[in-house]
């Protein structure tokens, strides 16, 4: 079976943040965005590792290395700094969108249930967040049917529950039948606010 393809909301939130009038897109952030924007990642990574060590408690700055990293393949080091990027947010204008993409770094690492956990969470944070629905409803009916209870054989019968012994049922390409490949409803943008930016 193809791997799942996930609804991507990378949301790298350039303008998800409010600013003061007098302040202004920290420059490094900006660079960083255009970057990943572009498929830059491995740049757009190091214009963002820049903006963290000058901002270490913004997090945006570990919320974008995380999405650069994923996008690298990199999963372990993208939940590190996602799960940072929870730590440093106070006022909690990332929180669902940081929980929404550790759903998705789950995901790619095939940690279904830990992707169900994440998306949960951005579910109890943003109950509109309509992605982290529709993630976790592909990734839950890609999970194995459970063991049946009860019988004495410990055996499924020949047909329990699914055609093919077991896997769930496959639309035309052999993938599950949704496989939530519209590709993100925000485009995969980084957070490119102010670094003291607040409000949502």
């Amino acid at each position: 079976m193809r791997a799942l393809c996930l609804c991507c909301a990378l949301a790298l939130a350039s303008s998800a943040l409010a600013m003061n009038p007098f302040e202004k897109n920290d420059p490094l952030i900006a660079e960083g965005t255009a970057l990943y924007e572009q498929g830059k990642y491995e740049e757009a990574l190091a214009k963002f590792d820049a903006a963290l060590a000058q901002h270490p408690l913004d997090p945006r700055g570990p919320y974008n290395r995380g999405l650069a990293l994923h996008k690298l393949g990199k999963n372990d080091d993208a939940k590190s700094a996602l799960s940072q990027a929870i730590e440093l947010d106070k006022d909690q204008t990332l929180t669902a969108r940081a929980h929404y993409n550790l759903g998705n770094v789950a995901a790619a690492a095939n940690d279904k249930k830990l992707a169900l956990k994440e998306y949960r969470e951005a579910l109890k944070k943003d109950p509109t967040d309509d992605r982290a629905r529709h993630n976790y409803e592909v990734v839950l009916k890609d999970l194995p049917p459970p063991p049946p209870s009860g019988g004495d054989s410990g055996t499924p019968p020949p047909d329990a529950g699914h055609r093919d012994g077991g896997q769930p049922d496959a639309g035309p390409d052999g993938g599950a039948k949704d496989a939530g490949t519209d590709g993100g409803a925000d485009g995969g943008k980084p957070d490119g606010g102010s670094p003291d930016g607040g409000g949502g």
